[in-house]
This record gives structure tokens, C-alpha cells and sequence, in this order.
């Protein structure tokens, strides 16, 4: 997936499904040298909680937050739940009975993503826990071709909710035609070698 970016581009470590910063934090505390970092948060109170705990690093430009949700589309959905069970989530199903609070939110794909966050030309470090969106999100950022993503990991909350883990397998399968090697230990599906 990696573009032919110089090597001195800026290093961005982005972080959808923030939650209340604990990656960016772990980023932070590692040592680790990134530019700038992003955080994709579409939830108010957690939104609330990341201005609060990296007010610093936000008011040195080298935190950001995006009080969006990521997906396959521009547009609006439900956020259902209120992170007491963990994350609030767009899947219906992972919460079981009733969802508690539920939010309108904004909705944007990968490639306006890329636009809005001046990322274009950046060398990008991704990590997604979306409680559920994932898949979503993965279909956004290979019709755009996530070609200046140097790393990419995925928490996969979907198989948490009904048919997740049949949504899950399909997620991975996707990738192998546009070059993507396949997750370690995963043999027998298509284009796996």
C-alpha cells in the first residue's frame, strides 16, 4: 500500500476510534516520533475528554481531532450507547437490548478524510477500533488505495455483533487483490499464497 513519499514527509499517526485517547497516549509515552497525530472521535463526551487530557499538545498543533465518524460514505448515522459497555457504536446489534443514548453524527469517507486533514502527502501510521465500522472504514481507504499508509492495524469489534465475524473474513479477503499480503496465520482463502 506504502506511496513513493520522500522519506522526510511528516509522519502522522492516526487514531480512529479514539475513545478517550488511551492509543495517543501509549503513542506519546512510547517514545515513539510522529509529527502530528489524529484522532477520528465522533462521540461528544469523549471529544470533550481528548480537548481536556491533551489540551498541550493540541494548542502545539501536534494533536488534532476529528469529531467525525469514518465509513464508506459521506453522510449522517446513529451512534447508539454511551461507552459505559465499552464504546459507543453505528451497529445496532452490539448492545444487545436497548442502546441507551443515541446521537446524530457525521459521517466522511477516507478520502475526504485525507483532504480535510491535509494527509495527501503524509506517511501515515493507522490504527482502528470502531466498534463495529471497520469494515466500512477498510472499504473506504482501499477505493482510495491507501497508498501512504505505512502501517495498519485493526481491532475487529464487528465480530461482536450479529454476522461480525462472516463481515470480518470478508474484510480481510478483500484486501489481497489490491495487494495486501494476508494476515498472518490465515491460509485457504482466496489469493492467499
Amino acid at each position: 500500500m506504502p506511496a513513493e513519499l520522500p522519506a522526510d514527509a511528516p509522519r502522522v499517526f492516526i487514531d480512529v476510534g479514539a475513545h478517550n485517547g488511551g492509543s495517543i497516549g501509549q503513542v506519546g509515552e512510547g517514545g515513539y516520533t510522529f509529527d502530528r497525530m489524529v484522532s477520528v472521535e465522533p462521540d461528544p463526551a469523549m471529544i470533550a475528554a481528548l480537548e481536556a487530557r491533551y489540551a498541550t499538545e493540541i494548542a502545539e498543533g501536534r494533536f488534532q481531532i476529528a469529531p467525525v465518524g469514518l465509513s464508506d460514505h459521506i453522510g449522517t448515522a446513529q451512534l447508539l450507547g454511551d461507552n459505559t459497555e465499552g464504546g459507543a457504536s453505528m451497529i445496532a446489534g452490539k448492545f444487545g437490548g436497548s442502546p441507551g443514548n443515541v446521537r446524530e453524527i457525521k459521517l466522511i469517507d477516507w478520502a475526504t478524510f485525507l483532504r480535510d486533514y491535509q494527509l495527501g502527502n503524509a506517511r501515515l501510521w493507522v490504527k482502528i477500533n470502531a466498534e463495529g465500522a471497520e469494515i466500512a472504514i477498510l472499504d473506504s481507504i482501499l477505493a482510495e488505495g491507501g497508498k501512504n499508509i505505512e502501517s495498519l492495524v485493526i481491532f475487529f469489534d464487528i465480530v461482536k455483533s450479529p454476522f461480525g465475524a462472516w463481515k470480518k473474513w470478508r474484510g480481510l479477503r478483500d484486501p489481497r487483490p489490491a495487494g495486501s499480503p494476508p494476515p498472518p496465520g490465515r491460509k485457504g482463502l482466496p489469493n492467499d499464497s
